[in-house]
């Protein structure tokens, strides 16, 4: 939530209407527009090649299975 130390925060797509509707004095005005196009960010250590296969396979049958979608409209994400 906003602690009023910070005039703008750069924050994932996928978050960012959650925030919005969370708290009133906050706004997200690239909704419509992005000015990028990923879904979802996990961050790993680099060369952990066998993480990164496991997270994009979770994530691949997630996204298969329709469990993202179910999660998106759950919380009203895009």
């Amino acid at each position: 939530m906003a602690e009023g130390r910070a005039d703008v925060m750069i924050t994932e797509i996928v978050e960012a209407p959650w925030y919005v509707r969370r708290d009133p004095r906050l706004a997200a005005p690239l909704l419509g527009e992005p000015f990028t196009r990923g879904e979802i960010g996990v961050l790993m250590r680099k060369g952990q090649d066998d993480v990164l296969a496991f997270v994009n396979d979770v994530l691949a049958r997630m996204a298969a299975d329709g469990t993202l979608a179910a999660l998106k409209a759950k919380y009203g994400l895009r």
